[in-house]
């Protein structure tokens, strides 16, 4: 059931021109949700309100256009991609010296330092300065126990850095933690992976022999 409303909503999708990627989606969606409200109830969890139902329908049909419908994906990735979208290197180091000397103002709380080194994770992400990033990630988990606030961004740079693999289970960890809309960025993350494992194995074995080297 989710898989043919994917497959129509697809062909739908590719053929809108204009408006964001929700306007362009209303249209493929509206109608055939309006018209089987009882059987997506029936189908899925008819014994909790429609509401539940229709969350976890429509969810199995993104998952399903993530992975069939190329246009589809690429936007979503791309919205991913922009979650955390570069800064230019005046910005950064002007607000990166802010940070700091607050940072440096003694007897802060444990609350505004935790405030404080997130805000500095997502500016040094933004400036893709991943390693000093995952630092204060390592800090923030380590130290305040703040781990279940950094599993996003830390998918978000293993997925820069191509590493889908650990990625994946940060945000499984994030999806245990009650973020169940974080299931959408794993399966961006899990498409990514398969096409690059698709190129890896395409290229010839003497070229990937050379790249491990």
């Amino acid at each position: 059931m989710p898989d043919s409303l994917a497959t129509q909503a697809c062909e739908c999708f590719e053929q809108q021109t204009s408006g964001t990627i929700d306007e362009r989606l209303y249209p493929c969606f509206s109608k055939p949700v309006n018209d089987n409200f009882n059987e997506i109830h029936q189908f899925y969890e008819k014994d909790k309100p429609m509401e539940v139902a229709l969350m976890n329908y429509m969810m199995d049909v993104t998952i399903s256009m993530i992975h069939n419908c190329d246009m589809f994906f690429y936007e979503m990735d791309s919205m991913y991609t922009n979650f955390y979208p570069a800064i230019d290197r005046e910005t950064f180091v002007d607000q990166l010296s802010q940070i700091q000397d607050s940072l440096e103002i003694e007897h802060h709380s444990d609350s505004l330092i935790i405030e404080l080194l997130h805000r500095r994770v997502s500016l040094l992400t933004r400036a893709r300065e991943f390693e000093l990033a995952m630092s204060d990630i390592h800090t923030l988990r380590t130290k305040y126990d703040e781990a279940s606030e950094t599993h996003l961004v830390t998918a978000y740079i293993l997925r820069d850095q191509h590493k889908y693999d650990q990625a994946i289970i940060e945000l499984d960890q994030a999806i245990a933690m009650g973020n169940p809309d974080h299931r959408v960025l794993k399966e961006l993350v899990k498409r990514r992976n398969g096409r690059q494992q698709h190129l890896n194995a395409s290229r010839p074995s003497a070229l990937r022999s050379n790249e491990n080297r």
